[in-house]
């Protein structure tokens, strides 16, 4: 079953600035700290190894490999922008953290 994904408007023009075919990378990311509960998500844009750990969706040209361990709300993903300048980077709304 695949998931809702949208962008911010910011986001999709940052992605296709950088490439003509960008590629999103959603994985856990769980820091080493013994005080941090729950489960973050890391966004990378090296296309992964093992492919079929991921779901792997196309939405409005990106393509996007979702790890399977991570669950969504209403299986919805939205993607958005922040920071500035050369420290722009691209965040994910929507993860089931507990």
């Amino acid at each position: 079953m695949d998931y809702t994904i949208t962008f911010d408007e910011k986001a999709t023009q940052w992605l296709f600035s950088k490439t003509a075919e960008p590629v999103i990378v959603v994985k856990p990311f769980q820091p080493g700290n013994c005080c941090v509960g729950g489960m973050e998500a890391e966004v990378t844009f090296v296309k992964p190894d093992f492919e079929n750990l991921f779901h792997h969706q196309k939405v409005e040209g990106i393509s996007i490999f979702i790890d399977q361990v991570l669950e969504f709300k209403d299986r919805h993903i939205h993607f958005y922008l922040t920071g500035f300048s050369v420290f722009k980077t691209l965040q994910v709304k929507g993860l089931k953290r507990f």
